[in-house]
Parts: C-alpha cells; sequence; structure tokens
C-alpha cells in the first residue's frame, strides 16, 4: 500500500524483559555492534543470553550473541513477515509476538497485510498470525501476565487486543484523541498499579489509561515536549522510560496528571526501543532517518548499535 512517509512520521516499537543476565561481553558500558549493513533493525528483545533484532528492510530477526556475532533467526518473509516492526518475549509461553507492517521500505513490500505474528523462541518456528482488522499499522504492544497482547495501531486511533485463545485480534478501545498525522499512536506499557500508558509519535503526547473506570484516558502534561516517542517501558516507582527518535533516552517522573522528563541521554543516532533490564537500558541505535529522509538518499549509515544507559 503507497504512502509517503519522512522521518518524522516513523514509528516504531519497544520491548522489556527483566531479572536476565546480562554476559560480561554486554558490560553495562560497552555498546554492541550489530554486525549486518543494511538490516535497519528496529525493535529489540532477549531470548537466552542473545538480543534478538527485527529489520525493516527485510522483514527478518537476527540473533545477536554476546561476543556480536549476528546469526538469522526468523528468515525473510517467513508467517507473513513484511517490515518487521515491534518485538516483544513471553518466555512463559515460549512465545515470540513481533508486528508486520508495511511502511513501504521492505524487500516485500506489497507481500502480505500488516499482521500481529507469533514465533517459538526456543525454535523460531511460526506459532500464529493475526491480521489487522480492516488493516492499519501494527506498532508496538503489551503482553499482560494472563497472556493478553496489546497492540497499538499507529494509522487508526484504537488499541487491538488478541485474547488467550482467541483467533483474531479485537479493538478494545477507539478513541479521536488517538488521532494524528502520518503514525500516531507508538509505545505501550503497563505499569504495576494496572495503568496502561501510550505515547503517540507525530506529536510527543502521553497517556494514561485506567482500567474500569468510565474516563479512562487521561492526558498527562509533561515539562517538555517529547521529540518522537517511541518506545515507552515502566520505571520504577511513578516512572516511565522513553526512547526519543529525536536522540535521546528519557524517564518521565508522573504524579497525578503531570510528568517531569529527565533527559538520560541526548546524542543517540535516531532510536527506536530499548531493551530494559537489570539497571540498563539497551537503546537501539536504529537509524532510519537514512530509510525515510530524501536529503540522506544513497548514503550508508554508521554501524547499527546497542547502547547501554544506566537508569540508576
Amino acid at each position: 500500500m503507497p504512502h509517503t512517509f519522512s522521518v518524522r512520521h516513523l514509528a516504531a516499537a519497544g520491548t522489556v524483559a527483566l531479572g536476565l543476565a546480562v554476559s560480561a561481553a554486554q558490560a553495562a558500558d560497552t555498546p554492541v555492534t550489530i554486525p549486518v549493513p543494511g538490516l535497519f533493525p528496529e525493535a529489540v528483545e532477549r531470548v537466552g543470553t542473545d538480543f534478538v533484532v527485527t529489520s525493516l528492510k527485510t522483514g527478518s530477526l537476527t540473533r545477536i550473541s554476546p561476543d556480536g556475532t549476528a546469526t538469522p533467526f526468523v528468515a525473510p518473509g517467513v508467517n507473513g513477515l513484511v517490515s518487521a516492526i515491534g518485538l516483544r518475549a513471553d518466555p512463559a509461553r515460549d512465545l515470540l509476538y513481533v508486528c508486520s507492517s508495511d511502511p513501504g521500505v521492505s524487500k516485500l513490500t506489497g507481500s502480505a497485510a500488516p499482521a500481529l505474528t507469533a514465533f517459538r523462541m526456543s525454535t523460531a518456528a511460526p506459532a500464529g498470525r493475526w491480521e489487522l482488522p480492516g488493516g492499519g499499522f501494527c506498532n508496538d504492544m503489551i503482553v499482560d501476565a494472563d497472556g493478553t497482547v496489546l497492540v497499538t495501531d499507529s494509522f487508526n486511533p484504537r488499541l487491538l487486543a488478541l485474547k488467550p485463545g482467541a483467533t483474531a485480534l479485537t479493538e478494545i478501545l477507539r478513541d479521536p484523541v488517538f488521532k494524528g498525522e502520518g503514525f500516531a499512536l507508538n509505545g505501550i506499557a503497563r505499569t504495576a498499579d494496572g495503568s496502561l500508558w501510550v505515547v503517540k509519535y507525530d506529536d510527543g503526547r502521553l497517556f494514561r489509561l485506567a482500567p474500569g473506570t468510565a474516563t479512562p484516558i487521561t492526558e498527562i502534561k509533561l515539562s517538555r515536549t517529547l521529540g518522537l516517542p517511541d518506545g515507552l517501558y515502566a520505571g520504577s516507582g511513578n516512572s516511565l522510560i522513553v526512547v526519543e527518535g529525536a536522540g535521546r533516552l528519557s524517564r518521565i517522573d508522573v504524579s497525578g496528571t503531570t510528568g517531569t522528563v529527565t533527559t538520560l541521554r541526548k546524542d543517540l543516532s535516531m532510536p527506536t526501543t530499548a531493551l530494559v533490564e537489570n539497571g540498563t537500558a539497551w537503546v537501539l541505535e536504529a537509524q532510519l532517518d537514512y530509510l525515510f529522509d530524501p536529503s540522506l538518499s544513497g548514503k550508508s549509515p554508521g554501524p547499527f548499535r546497542l547502547v547501554p544507559v544506566s537508569l540508576k
């Protein structure tokens, strides 16, 4: 499906893995290079001791070992992958969920409809595919404790859910406040109090969705505007961690309906998502501006990297 995109309208998804051991080769102050030119990774998770990254360009998943070796995990196009976007692991069920969408830059553009897909973490075998009803852009997701998957749709002002045992995605929330220019809804997170949080990529707004209330959507007034917010993660206490495509990793400390934004790092190269574990955020420098910015057309980015940023 043809679209015109710019760097300011690119969205992605984020991932959280807590309590996993990080090898000595992935020291908290040493970036990990992704040794695959032209991959344009978009999201990152942990499978065993390896990182796993998605690819906008090839519609594949790649494992990155502790010593920096890249190994194919899911081949391009398997299970209908076009551009592999958001990525979330569900170790309890041996599942790795991947958002497959079509921003027009993949070698597989036009080959399949946007969908939530799943693979076995242990074998990489396909484990399910659920197309977005009416189309859209599957961007990011979370997996709740009961196995429910909640998905953001960047082209429609809605959240979708795949409930345990369901054969299709269902729309659980639609609201005009989520409408936007180009890519809108993006990162999603669940905090310990049960609240659901989402960010909008196009205008940098943050919303809290309180379960079980008559008016569940509350906009959080931020101390500064977020620049292209993408991956979103629960932090400690009443805080959130957000990856900003404008080059930053930031913390948002929320009190009531206000949020104080603190920049943790600001020299990142078009970051999209992160893997948050053991007090460190491994931020993915995706450099997607080289895919979408006309002024960079034909130029090659530097190496893609996972950059560790301390959250302590």
